[in-house]
Order: C-alpha cells, then sequence, then structure tokens
C-alpha cells in the first residue's frame, strides 16, 4: 500500500479504535489522525511519526526489532519527549521491544 493511501484510509476511518502498523517498508513518515484511537501499535522505521487528535489513546506498543542502534536512539528520544509533555498520555501504557 502506498504511503498516501494509507493517510486517507485512516482519515476516512474516523471510529478507528485499535492501530498496528507491522513491517511496513517503505513508508517514511507516518501521520494518524484518529479521535477514537485508543491502542496504536507499530514495528519498523519512520523518519517522523505524527499522532494528531488522539485523545483516547490509552496503549502504545513500539517494536523495535530488527532495527539499527542509532536509529533505536534517535526514536526513543523523540517519542519519550513527545510522551512526557503530552498530559493526555498521563496513566497511560507503554511497552517498548526491541
Amino acid at each position: 500500500m502506498a504511503q498516501d493511501m494509507f493517510d486517507n484510509l485512516v482519515v476516512l476511518c474516523p471510529l478507528l479504535e485499535r492501530l498496528i502498523m507491522s513491517i511496513c517498508d517503505g513508508f517514511t513518515h507516518l501521520n494518524v489522525d484518529a479521535p477514537n484511537l485508543q491502542y496504536f501499535a507499530f514495528g519498523g522505521s519512520f523518519e517522523t511519526v505524527n499522532l494528531e487528535n488522539i485523545l483516547n489513546l490509552v496503549e502504545v506498543d513500539i517494536n523495535f526489532c530488527n532495527e539499527d542502534l542509532r536509529w533505536i536512539l534517535t526514536a526513543l528520544a523523540i517519542w519519550s519527549s513527545f510522551l512526557i509533555d503530552c498530559p493526555v498520555f498521563r496513566g497511560s501504557q507503554f511497552r517498548v521491544a526491541f
């Protein structure tokens, strides 16, 4: 699936509650705008992850398997600052796998 098709699919599914992204070759940017999203999981690498309108998100799984260490450290820095600064995530569950 092309990246723009995925972006359009997510936008056209406003009732989406669970999103699992795994082995997304060819995706460089992940854009998710999902007001009912409660669970988000992804495995793989993206240059940027843009999450908008995710006030119902309570659980996040991130799988860094098979990624190089430099990308993992960069991603952890980006995610940790995002999650710490966002009041929506207080009390939420986060899992990170290597």
